[in-house]
């Protein structure tokens, strides 16, 4: 009986405690423990899960100055108390999920003042699990509400940084500057809360675009290390701002205490080591650096970093001069398993700027070609520039590459039968040899695949249990089928991982020069036939003619773009010098002379005198003739030595509406420059003339002329897009407008749509015809 009376006394207790309505000993008691230990521990634990894996599934960009806090904001979620969204970790949920639970059914709100003292962390929980899960609005209210009635408690200086961190993030900035530096006013203050007070500070001045300040509360930051990874990246994003405020010797310092931070984070220090590589200037010493870089690469634990790694190494082989060593470094670097995109997109960059300074355009183009798949966001200032360098190689690239293709050719059609045969059983024997080695690869990775599944298959049937694994000839057998899957056979000695290098090195210079004759799918039994290929080469005279014409319009061009654009001066005596010796047309051999006369003259070469001679003597009446005798004496018109400084002039004189001399100067230079691309250019700008001093008719016959006799060019468009107006084909979106650099088409400002509907079709061919006549032809 008395037992059953202690028990129901101990019950009545145990109800009595469970109310949140008395404020007893043992209900306060029970309370706080159920909620520290059990709610908020649960709590806590589930938040701290979260942070890890949005820390798992952040991704640096060392190219960048790293954010102080590393929280990915795809978008900034604002939603009211109680939403969710399918963006919230299920972590976050469960953290959120505790902290509601502590509040609804722990909380002890007694006459005005909450009893349970774990309150206030339950809503620093709820906050902190809105704010990783990027719901600030809401985040800002919880950490608000136990600000306002917990004015007191032990939390009050950690909330009060968090609050300002959701106003950072909120973009109000000036609010949580002036909350941390009042909270930064009291010299109570433990370290901690000071370090987490500057470091959101920095956030705040760095969201402001004061780096200056920034700089300023890092350095306060930075003192103390009770932090120990935000100590690392405080000092870490100090060196990057530092360096980006062109401070070199504080960045150094600044990067150098990361090193000697026992407890810095890994992928810190190695980038540390890239980061001093980066602060290097033409005054320092990085031979030390240089053999730590070539220790790092050598170390297998800094694979996910190769790729920055032999980048890093090319620029320190620049620093040194040797452009050789940075290209094969760079070569490297694109082709490491583990390459990032970005660093890819660096790296083919970089290697497109040595072939481009070496003047090989056609590859430089090729790598730069490279660099779009690895980028982003194409938008950013390094790649608008980098696509307007690559667009300056367009002609370069098309005629380099129609000369390959021609000179391949017409190689082959001055070979003799024996000398051809010769050169294909060569090109068989290569492409032999490739496909040997391809069934080689695949058999390999058949192999591979067959131990990995003769594996699986006998796991359960392992004899060899409790053997050293070298002992075991199961897991031994997958080892080398593994082995063999990534990296292929390779020979027993140093650095086998790097065997690749002879592959990496290999250009299209070890390849046919011939394969213009080699189509993209071929029949395998024709593979390894000499008649197959030697019967695809051209025997009409026609089409080999052809091919000498576009080769010497290809080597004209070539030598005035190099002059020109490039000033690639051996280039472009190399493409005139061929393009005099191979019979050209006989109006182009004056201009390529006085072309390489100019390239002599700048180039004090001894060869000036003779083609200096040859011009005089063999064309005495000439504009160029009379500019290299009389050099002091120049006139407007003698500068108009070239077809398209002509074409300028003439253009020059049709804006200021000199009709007469316009139309005598156009019939006399498309005389003076048939089969010249300037040809069609003077043919379309007669054609406006004829519509200033005659008739309509006269401007359409001309237009038609264009379009019939210069087809596949600008001016043929351009012509052929008038008459399409004029005839009502076409929506009137035409002209072209004459001082733009490109070619833009623009819409023709017409009467509005009311208007035009009470035009007949002969009046809004009038009114066509008067903007041809404001605008003109395109002057480009």
């Amino acid at each position: 009986m008395k037992n059953l009376i202690g028990i129901v006394v101990v019950s009545l207790i145990l109800l009595g405690a469970c109310s949140t309505r008395k404020n007893t000993f043992v209900s306060r008691g029970y309370h706080n423990v159920s909620t520290k230990y059990n709610v908020l521990y649960n709590g806590n634990v589930a938040l701290e899960k979260g942070i890890q894996e949005l820390n798992a599934k952040y991704k640096d960009n060392f190219w960048k100055v790293l954010p102080i806090e590393p929280l990915k904001i795809e978008q900034e979620i604002l939603l009211l108390p109680g939403k969710s969204t399918e963006k919230t970790s299920s972590s976050f949920d469960i953290a959120e999920e505790k902290a509601v639970k502590a509040v609804q059914k722990h909380g002890m709100y007694i006459a005005g003042s909450e009893r349970n003292k774990q309150i206030d962390d339950a809503y620093l929980l709820l906050g902190k699990s809105r704010y990783y899960s990027q719901r600030f609005v809401p985040a800002l209210e919880a950490f608000e509400y136990v600000l306002k009635h917990y004015p007191k408690g032990d939390l009050n200086k950690e909330l009060r940084i968090w609050k300002a961190k959701t106003q950072i993030r909120l973009q109000n900035e000036e609010q949580a500057v002036f909350a941390l530096e009042d909270l930064l006013k009291s010299k109570k203050n433990e370290k901690e809360i000071n370090e987490d007070a500057y470091t959101a500070l920095a956030m705040a001045y760095l969201a402001l675009d004061s780096v200056p300040q920034a700089i300023k509360h890092l350095n306060n930051a930075v003192e103390t290390h009770e932090n120990k990874e935000q100590h690392v990246r405080n000092l870490f994003v100090l060196g990057q701002l530092y360096r980006q405020e062109q401070n070199l010797d504080s960045s150094q310092l600044a990067f150098q205490q990361i090193l000697d931070f026992k407890k810095s984070p890994y992928k810190y220090i190695i980038h540390t080591y890239i980061e001093q590589v980066k602060n290097s200037t033409d005054s320092t010493d990085i031979t030390e650096l240089q053999k730590i870089i070539t220790k790092l690469i050598k170390e297998r634990e800094n694979r996910p970093y190769l790729d920055e790694l032999y980048y890093q190494t090319a620029q320190m082989n620049y620093h040194d001069k040797d452009s050789a060593k940075a290209l094969e470094n760079l070569i490297y670097s694109v082709h490491t398993p583990l390459a990032n995109n970005f660093q890819k997109g660096l790296s083919y960059e970089k290697i497109g700027d040595y072939y481009f300074d070496k003047a090989k355009f056609v590859k430089a183009g090729a790598y730069y070609d490279s660099v779009m798949p690895n980028v982003t966001n194409q938008n950013t200032k390094r790649i608008r520039r980098l696509k307007r360098k690559r667009k300056s190689l367009d002609e370069v690239i098309v005629h380099e590459n129609t000369l390959k293709y021609n000179d391949s050719i017409l190689s082959l059609v001055a070979m003799n039968t024996a000398e051809r045969t010769a050169y294909f059983e060569e090109y068989i024997a290569k492409i032999k040899k490739a496909d040997e080695l391809a069934a080689i690869i695949k058999e390999n990775k058949e192999r591979s695949n067959t131990s990995g599944n003769a594996l699986a298959g006998n796991k359960k049937q392992n004899t060899n249990a409790g053997k050293w694994y070298f002992y075991n000839t199961q897991t031994v057998g997958f080892g080398k089928g593994e082995f063999q899957k990534i990296w292929g056979n390779r020979d027993l000695q140093d650095n086998w991982r790097w065997s690749e290098r002879s592959v990496i090195q290999m250009n299209d210079e070890n390849l046919a020069d011939n394969s213009s004759l080699i189509p993209e799918i071929i029949d395998e039994s024709k593979k390894y036939n000499i008649d197959f290929y030697i019967n695809r080469i051209p025997k009409e005279e026609t089409e080999l003619q052809l091919m000498r014409e576009n080769n010497s319009n290809a080597l004209y061009q070539l030598g005035l773009i190099y002059k020109e654009k490039f000033q690639e001066y051996p280039l472009a005596i190399q493409r005139l010098e061929r393009f005099l010796a191979e019979k050209p047309k006989e109006n182009l051999i004056l201009p390529a002379k006085y072309h390489l006369y100019k390239i002599y003259e700048i180039t004090e070469d001894p060869r000036l005198e003779k083609v200096k001679n040859e011009i005089i003597t063999d064309y005495p009446d000439s504009r160029f003739a009379k500019i290299i005798q009389n050099p002091d004496e120049l006139n407007y018109d003698m500068l108009t030595d070239t077809p398209e400084s002509h074409y300028e002039k003439v253009y020059c004189d049709y804006e200021y509406e000199k009709y007469a001399e316009v139309l005598a100067q156009c019939n006399v230079a498309i005389k003076q420059y048939e089969d010249n691309p300037i040809q069609a250019k003077f043919e379309l700008l007669k054609s406006y003339t004829l519509l200033r001093t005659e008739n309509k008719a006269s401007f359409v016959k001309g237009l038609e002329f264009v379009v019939d006799n210069y087809p596949k060019t600008v001016e043929s468009e351009h012509a052929q897009e008038v008459l399409d107006v004029m005839n009502g084909v076409k929506k009137q979106t035409l002209i072209i407008e004459k001082n733009q650099d490109k070619v833009e088409k623009k819409p023709i400002k017409t009467q509005s749509k009311n208007q035009l509907k009470s035009l007949t079709d002969q009046e809004k061919k009038e009114k066509v015809l008067e903007l041809m006549k404001k605008n003109g032809p395109p002057k480009k």
